[in-house]
């Protein structure tokens, strides 16, 4: 992490009373680093039952493989659970990592996150 702070990784959860799913909202780089922190958290909630969920990359800044992998790990899980994960507002690198990857066809991606809570309903 440099002395800004920029590259630190910060994960907010907010479950949405509109919708059946869980707003997750990265900033900072979802790395080696940081990406223990991200799966235990999202497992825990999917074992607890809370298996939809909406990543707002809007604020990330980073993404490696190690990232890419546990959100394939998440994915798989939830899909053993009847759940989903929708992407949103990804930046152009890292929606450029998911297109180079394919990783585009496998994970529903969306401009914003309002469109997709409402894929959700």
């Amino acid at each position: 992490m440099d002395q800004t702070g920029q590259n630190a990784f910060t994960m907010n959860l907010i479950p949405q009373a509109s919708s059946k799913a869980t707003l997750v909202t990265l900033a900072g780089r979802l790395d080696t680093n940081s990406v223990g922190r991200f799966k235990a958290a999202l497992t825990e909630l999917a074992e607890q039952g809370k298996v939809f969920f909406v990543i707002d990359f809007s604020q990330l800044r980073f993404l490696d493989s190690s990232g890419l992998g546990a959100l394939v790990s998440l994915l798989r899980l939830l899909g053993q659970k009847k759940g989903d994960i929708k992407l949103a507002c990804l930046s152009p690198e890292v929606k450029s990592l998911f297109m180079l990857t394919r990783l585009n066809k496998v994970f529903d991606i969306f401009e914003s996150v309002q469109s997709a809570l409402a894929a959700f309903d």
